[in-house]
């Protein structure tokens, strides 16, 4: 805790160089804003690996 709030770090499973923080009230559900989180990660490292896929397909750099 900091500042009377709750600082949450989450790192993708399966790509650890993405990662989410949130800085939570200190009502809120722990596991229900990490639920959310672990969505919202799921979601980021989908479009990321989709834009990768699109950006190689057009000879791009990445």
């Amino acid at each position: 805790m900091r500042d009377g709030g709750i600082e949450l770090f989450l790192r993708a499973p399966r790509d650890p160089d993405e990662a989410l923080c949130a800085l939570v009230g200190p009502d809120t559900g722990v596991e229900a804003a990490l639920s959310q989180m672990r969505r919202a990660i799921a979601e980021i490292v989908e479009i990321a690996a989709g834009a990768a896929r699109h950006d190689t397909r057009r000879g791009g750099v990445g």
